[in-house]
């Protein structure tokens, strides 16, 4: 998507103002603000939209595309940053679900530098379950996501954030006795289907994929175990 600034037609919007545009059930007068989330909340963040095309009702009742145009989310130099240990987000737009969300990445290291990595995003999948809407990374890293929504024939819009794979706290000293309680579990071989919430990584190298709402981890790709609930409980306390 081409970005350019779009100073005098913001300047026409201010001056007359909008009305909201009627959906099926509810109405929009603009793009909603995003907020993004870990599990049980334990870090989230508020993101508002930095390009969009939004179909706005006029007072004299004509409706108008109102376009904003910001950098793209390589050239922004500042992005709301989510602090994760376990790379599955979940998706909050309020009330209104958006008709369809996508997600790209692009690592951090590429920021400054739109011309020449703008084409070398990663595609991020996106499940939809009644009113939940969860972003699978499946993998840890320091990364700017670009989330991409649309309402319909109401609008669409693109929202820019950052990932940092660390805890707030004492890190150190939490994941020490997380790692060793894993370790400890009785594995047996893999066997389950679902997906993983988290995933931990030991200073050996060892991956732990963990599913606290069904209780159970994978080490390595074929090993699994139950997750007691004082793990659980461990666990979750682990980011704040």
């Amino acid at each position: 998507m081409k970005r350019t600034a779009l100073a005098m037609a913001a300047l026409i919007i201010a001056l007359t103002g909008c009305a909201s545009v009627e959906t099926d059930k509810e109405t929009l007068s603009e793009p909603p603000i995003l907020t993004v989330s870990t599990l049980n909340a334990v870090d989230s963040i508020s993101v508002y939209c930095g390009n969009s095309q939004w179909n706005c009702a006029m007072p004299d009742g004509t409706t108008t595309a109102i376009l904003a145009c910001g950098a793209h989310p390589l050239d922004q130099q500042e992005h709301p940053i989510l602090y994760t240990v376990f790379p599955v987000f979940y998706l909050d737009f309020g009330e209104i679900l958006p008709e369809t969300v996508s997600a790209v990445r692009w690592p951090a290291s590429y920021i400054g530098d739109a011309q020449g990595h703008s084409a070398d995003f990663e595609e991020v999948i996106v499940e939809f379950e009644e009113n939940m809407i969860t972003l699978i990374p499946l993998g840890d890293g320091d990364y700017i996501y670009e989330i991409s929504a649309a309402w319909g024939e109401v609008g669409e819009a693109g929202y820019t954030f950052r990932t940092l794979p660390q805890m707030r706290g004492e890190q150190t000293d939490i994941s020490t006795g997380i790692f060793d309680a894993l370790n400890g579990l009785e594995y047996k071989p893999y066997t389950c289907d679902g997906l993983p919430e988290y995933r931990l990584t030991a200073e050996d190298g060892t991956v732990y994929a963990i599913n606290i709402s069904e209780k159970w981890v994978w080490r390595g790709n074929n090993e699994q175990a139950e997750l007691s609930d004082e793990l659980i409980i461990l666990l979750k306390e682990c980011g704040k």
